[in-house]
């Protein structure tokens, strides 16, 4: 399992991300968890981090090993940040997984068209999160190989 595992959670909603960062806590992940209110938040962060050798000191955190990204925000949305993340090479490498309410299948197509790396329907009630993200630890955290 990877230790110092960092997710960057970009949801405008407080009571969404609460929810899904203690999911993410109940199902023991290991993982620093960063939260980015607004797609403007992640580019400008994302940006800092990818072009300073010394972001761990000055900011306490590094790029992320993944990004899960609302896609309805305000200002700049998720497909916005998609498009940031996936037209740099400099970071286009981090896995980006779209988690939205919208199970409508013009916004999954349009998501993997840009570059997303998996599309997960936010689930409806505190059971299904709790599932949902045991799932993404063996899945993300378990299985899969990232770059660092």
């Amino acid at each position: 399992m990877a230790k110092n595992f960092h997710i960057m959670i970009v949801e405008d909603s407080p009571e969404d991300y609460e929810v899904l960062s203690r999911a993410i806590k109940k199902a023991e992940m290991p993982a620093q968890m960063t939260h980015c209110f607004t797609g403007e938040e992640a580019i400008q962060l994302l940006t800092h981090l990818s072009s300073s050798s010394d972001s761990y000191e000055l900011h306490d955190t590094t790029l992320p090993d993944l990004i899960l990204l609302d896609l309805n925000l305000p200002g700049t949305d998720g497909y916005g940040v998609l498009e940031f993340v996936k037209t740099r090479n400099d970071i286009a490498y981090i896995p980006v997984i779209v988690f939205s309410t919208s199970t409508n299948p013009t916004d999954i197509k349009k998501s993997y068209k840009m570059g997303a790396n998996s599309y997960i329907s936010k689930p409806q009630d505190l059971k299904s999160y709790k599932e949902m993200a045991l799932h993404f630890k063996g899945y993300w955290m378990d299985c899969v190989s990232l770059y660092k």
